[in-house]
């Protein structure tokens, strides 16, 4: 067998098992087991808000960020996600003055989610300086 069938064997069969050297008993057991492709990042971008229109800085799994309104953005995916309910987008933003900065998810679908950034002080929307997103889940 060839490294390159190796490996889209491992791609294709759902999930590649990890074992650890630690641990490793006289029945030959190698102690705990990571499942690669269900831990990994499916969709990922860092933008820059700062000139007032979000950009991509980079990403991976994402193609349109459209800025719908004052803190409001739209990120769609390349590959759409398998279920709008069965992903999770850990969201963060980076803004460097005093405000009391809150990001909400709050339309999320297959292909794509819209989130909204306000001030907790009662500003209203916010165009943070960049936001740091990462969804985890299956593709379709």
């Amino acid at each position: 067998m060839s490294k390159a069938s190796d490996l889209a064997r491992l791609i294709t069969s759902g999930s590649t098992a990890i074992h650890g050297e630690a641990g490793v008993t006289s029945s030959g057991s190698t102690g705990a087991t990571t499942t690669l492709q269900q831990g990994l990042a499916k969709a990922w971008t860092f933008f820059d808000g700062g000139a007032g229109t979000p950009s991509h800085a980079d990403s991976l799994n994402a193609s349109t960020l459209t800025d719908t309104a004052g803190g409001e953005c739209t990120l769609t995916f390349t590959t759409a996600f398998d279920d709008a309910a069965d992903y999770c987008i850990p969201v963060g933003t980076l803004n460097t003055s005093a405000s009391q900065e809150n990001i909400t998810i709050y339309t999320k679908a297959t292909g794509n989610f819209k989130t909204y950034n306000y001030n907790s002080g009662g500003a209203g929307g916010l165009d943070p300086e960049a936001f740091y997103i990462t969804c985890m889940g299956d593709l379709a």
